[in-house]
């Protein structure tokens, strides 16, 4: 039997200069009273070590602290929560002998704290976007029995690329099925007043902190409700990140409406002061109708009035019967009378905005009515009177 060609098993089992199975580069980045921060390149990669302190690696709290945070991020996959490896013994610059390190992906941002610093004139649309990426993460950390419990601005890293939100350091993160270490924990600016007596944890606590967040972050009016509410006592706080998320959603809405109906209010404005203008054109020329046409209307309205009394006497329904004695009306010389003095009455009572020259010709074409009918009326009886 043949052995395999040497050169194609070096192949196999050889390493690639710029693809190292081990950690390289191996850089600290930053470090707190506990802990230590390296990043560090593996397979062309960057990734995030976090370690103990050297004074603190030998001790069973903090390594029970460490390997509490490890076994937390690996039960979490959330675009919103930093993405964890394992934990393993390295050799790192600052000691001779390895340390347990929790492997993590190295998030190339800045820290919400750095964010807000590095421009004062951040927008609103910005920080609700960054709110709803918060209450995203929060919402599925919570569904797995998980609170976190040191949230604050520099522990919510934004990617370079697109500014993602990923929750960063669970090292205070605890639930209810770890026994170990149930202390009051948290930084004290961010920290709800119960967690600072209160070791057990609760979701309540990160709604409290991330309220202090919002109060940060540059929002539209309508959060100063909601930041407000995130930040009442424990029992009347929101219960839940949904509860939450639905009284944003409710806020918007309210907001949305009325973001509408002012130009809708306005664009009804214009409309009627468009059409108030255009009835006031309209009555304008009315008006300027009716001044230039004051007479022939006037004289119209009176002959019109003039007809219906002249109707009302019933004698033109009648002018074959006048002609015969017995059927004689002995009130005709009252009823055509009575249509005369009409037309003095119109003149003078209903006329009073006429000068006397416009009464007087106005008078004097109802008359040339009355006259008519009277002659037509006098002509039919006038055989008859002795």
């Amino acid at each position: 039997m043949n052995r395999p060609d040497d050169s194609f098993s070096d192949f196999e089992t050889g390493t690639f200069e710029q693809l190292q199975r081990s950690f390289t580069d191996i850089q600290l980045i930053n470090q707190t009273h506990t802990h230590q921060l390296y990043r560090a390149k593996r397979f062309g990669r960057w990734y995030l070590l976090k370690a103990l302190q050297p004074e603190h690696r030998d001790s069973a709290v903090h390594q029970q602290m460490l390997l509490k945070e490890m076994e937390i991020l690996m039960r979490l996959q959330h675009p919103g929560i930093v993405g964890c490896l394992g934990i393993e013994r390295l050799r790192l610059p600052s000691s001779e002998e390895e340390a347990e390190c929790i492997v993590m992906e190295y998030i190339d941002g800045i820290n919400l704290k750095e964010w807000l610093a590095s421009s004062p004139h951040r927008t609103s649309r910005e920080g609700a976007e960054i709110v709803s990426q918060l209450l995203s993460a929060l919402a599925y950390l919570h569904a797995t029995g998980i609170t976190h419990r040191d949230l604050k601005p520099s522990n919510v890293m934004l990617t370079r690329n697109g500014n993602f939100v990923k929750i960063i350091d669970f090292s205070l993160a605890d639930t209810d099925t770890h026994t170990i270490l149930k202390h009051p924990s948290g930084t004290a600016q961010y920290m709800s007043p119960e967690q600072k007596t209160a070791s057990t944890p609760d979701v309540r606590n990160d709604i409290y902190s991330l309220g202090v967040i919002m109060k940060e972050l540059p929002l539209a009016d309508f959060w100063h409700r909601i930041t407000e509410h995130c930040l009442l006592p424990i029992d009347q706080r929101y219960a839940s990140i949904e509860e939450l998320q639905d009284d944003i959603d409710r806020c918007k809405r309210r907001a949305d409406r009325r973001r509408w109906m002012i130009p809708l209010a306005v664009l009804v404005l214009v409309l009627l002061a468009g059409a108030a203008s255009i009835y006031k054109l309209d009555a304008d020329k009315r008006a300027m109708y009716l001044q230039l046409n004051r007479i022939p209307i006037a004289k119209e309205q009176g002959l019109k009035l003039l007809e219906k009394k002249i109707n009302a006497t019933g004698l033109n329904h009648h002018t074959d019967t006048l002609t015969a004695w017995r059927y004689l009306d002995h009130r005709i010389n009252e009823k055509i009378l009575d249509a005369n003095a009409f037309c003095y009455d119109y003149v003078e009572e209903q006329l009073t905005d006429f000068n006397d020259t416009e009464r007087e010709e106005i008078l004097m074409t109802l008359l040339d009515r009355w006259q008519a009918w009277h002659d037509t009326i006098v002509h039919r009886v006038k055989p008859l009177i002795p």
